[in-house]
């Protein structure tokens, strides 16, 4: 094999190793999608106000920022298959350990937020861990 073609496939071969998934990194904007039969209720139609007023950055360095209701959100996240895991380190500038001193009810489980992407990265879809099937509405974030 030439050097020419032995440089070119290892060329390919690298680039391959290197699309290690779908890329996530942007800004997004979040949509609220209500239930069916749910649209005239009014409990929703302000949630779904106040959900499409936040926005999500994912960066390179696995970083992200979040807006939602005017409060800044500040943390960490990962990808691992079709799931993003935001993992929230602080919220209005206040670290995630200073606000459980104050609500001893938050818990780590409580914190995250998983998304599933779809379209090729272009959606993120709010995943329901907690299996609460209350039906009522499906938060995504749409890539700018």
């Amino acid at each position: 094999m030439s050097n020419r073609a032995a440089l070119f496939v290892a060329l390919l071969l690298a680039v391959a190793g290197c699309s290690g998934g779908t890329n996530v990194v942007g800004k997004y904007k979040a949509q609220l999608n209500v239930a069916a039969g749910k649209e005239n209720d009014p409990a929703a139609a302000f949630a779904k106000g106040m959900a499409e007023s936040m926005t999500l950055e994912l960066k390179e360095d696995k970083t992200f920022t979040m807006t939602a209701m005017m409060f800044p959100v500040e943390g960490t996240y990962t990808v691992s298959g079709s799931t993003v895991t935001l993992n929230p380190t602080k919220i209005m500038g206040m670290d995630m350990s200073e606000l459980a001193k104050k609500d001893p009810n938050l818990k780590k489980e409580n914190e995250q937020m998983l998304l599933r992407i779809e379209d090729g990265g272009k959606t993120l879809v709010g995943v329901d861990d907690k299996q609460s099937g209350s039906g009522t509405a499906e938060i995504k974030f749409v890539r700018e």
